[in-house]
């Protein structure tokens, strides 16, 4: 039975929500190219005003997305039109980690007032918004339950050092499950079960129905006692886990604990799968298949895991390679046909990276840019989890968007948007720091 988790461990990067300020907008280049990723070129710093065609494109996009912008959050159309300030434009006030319902249909997000930490539920149809506290810290990584119900959220540890994760019912109260660090998670896709990744060294599953009470005991089933190095779980269905373990990359079935090895792998591998749950897109950090053969042996490790980012089938085992070099985040589009993928470059600061998008067959690339802080510090390095939550495709899978500056320089980053196929650059739509599009 787990009532508590314990571990006197603190994680050892914090996700916080940097700000940046939002009084302008930045420009960009004006093509695509579909040659191999190798990492980031030189940015451009002067763009043409986007074709009619364009915008008409832009404004026909489905859903809207929620945008940051520092300490504030905004609602807007793919095209930019129609911005609603949400929260946090007021002094004192900030609005953060906006998450959309699995439908759809509300947005959740973080608030710290004067007043204290709170959860926020808008539902932007009616802009009824309802509210559930939270005591102590305030929650730096939400995600929604299967069934819209709540959500669980994770913050600093209030009873002991660490990360809380904790469970709330939209219009109820929060509860804490369990406090440790590092501590990752993944909802069930059709019930109300948490998959949670402990210490960097075993996984359990534990029953979270939202009416957990506080100090009840939970029921717990561990699942890897010994796990590798990864951050985030994922399902695959409600009785089957993908996680690392102590001989790689594998399928975990939770009922019998019998595991299935996908990639073999000594080291850390890191991992998203698709949204129809039948391909894993997984990378050794730091590999790169164009480096000399003792380099590549020595990257991929005693187990010869594959250097670079590949995806494997889960039901045939097919594998491709979609790049040669490891990114540093990737995002699978919502029909699991194409594999958004950025190219970093860590040598100089501010970082420059550049978003790749592969189609199964070959990977087109956008100009380059320089990340957001905001994205930089607290969203790429804890990517396997955020992609279970942040939606950076649209709805139709024809079009992303992300944040950042073309020129360094720029007083504030914007929101780009690139219609996948397209030889237009990406198109910037509102300044912000982050964005997320609605389901």
């Amino acid at each position: 039975m787990l009532a508590l988790l314990a571990v006197m461990m603190l994680i050892a990067a914090a996700c916080s929500e940097p700000s940046e300020s939002s009084t302008s907008s930045t420009t960009d280049t004006p093509t695509t190219t579909t040659t191999p990723a190798t990492g980031p070129t030189s940015p451009p710093t002067t763009t043409p005003p986007p074709s009619q065609e364009r915008l008409d494109a832009l404004a026909a996009l489905p859903g809207q997305l929620a945008v940051g912008r520092g300490s504030a959050l905004v609602l807007v159309d793919p095209d930019g039109a129609n911005a609603i300030e949400l929260d946090g434009s007021e002094p004192g006030v900030a609005a953060t980690q906006p998450v959309w319902s699995n439908s759809g249909a509300r947005l959740a997000w973080s608030r710290t007032s004067a007043e204290g930490h709170e959860l926020v539920v808008l539902d932007p149809a009616s802009a009824g918004e309802t509210t559930v506290p939270l005591p102590g810290p305030t929650a730096y990584y939400l995600q929604w339950t299967f069934n819209d119900s709540g959500l669980a959220y994770l913050r600093d540890g209030t009873s002991e050092p660490g990360v809380e994760l904790g469970v709330a019912p939209v219009g109820g109260s929060a509860t804490p499950l369990a406090i440790t660090a590092p501590l990752y998670f993944s909802w069930a896709p059709r019930s109300p079960t948490l998959a949670l990744h402990l210490t960097n060294e075993r996984m359990i599953v534990i029953d979270a129905a939202l009416d957990i009470g506080p100090g009840e005991d939970i029921p717990a089933v561990a699942v890897v006692e010994e796990t590798g190095d990864f951050t985030a779980p994922a399902w695959v269905d409600d009785t089957t886990l993908l996680g690392l373990t102590d001989a790689g990359l594998a399928l975990i079935d939770v009922l019998s604990g019998r595991t299935t090895v996908l990639v073999e792998a000594d080291g850390p591998v890191q991992f998203v799968l698709s949204p129809d749950r039948e391909r894993v897109a997984y990378a050794v950090p730091g590999s790169n298949a164009g480096l000399s053969l003792a380099s590549i042996d020595l990257a991929q490790g005693e187990a010869n895991t594959p250097a670079g980012l590949n995806v494997i089938d889960l039901g045939s085992g097919r594998m491709q390679q979609v790049s040669a070099s490891a990114p540093a985040t990737w995002e699978w589009s919502p029909d699991s046909q194409q594999l958004a993928f950025l190219d970093v470059d860590f040598a100089n600061l501010p970082i420059r990276a550049q978003w790749n998008f592969w189609n199964g067959v070959e990977a087109s690339q956008v100009p380059p840019h320089y990340p957001s802080q905001k994205v930089a510090q607290a969203y790429l390095p804890f990517f396997e989890q955020y992609t279970q939550s942040l939606h950076r495709w649209s709805p139709d899978s024809s079009a992303f968007a992300y944040a950042g500056r073309v020129d360094p320089e720029a007083l504030a980053p914007s929101v780009w948007v690139h219609l996948i196929g397209s030889d237009e650059a990406p198109t910037p739509i509102v300044t912000g720091d982050l964005a997320t599009w609605s389901p």
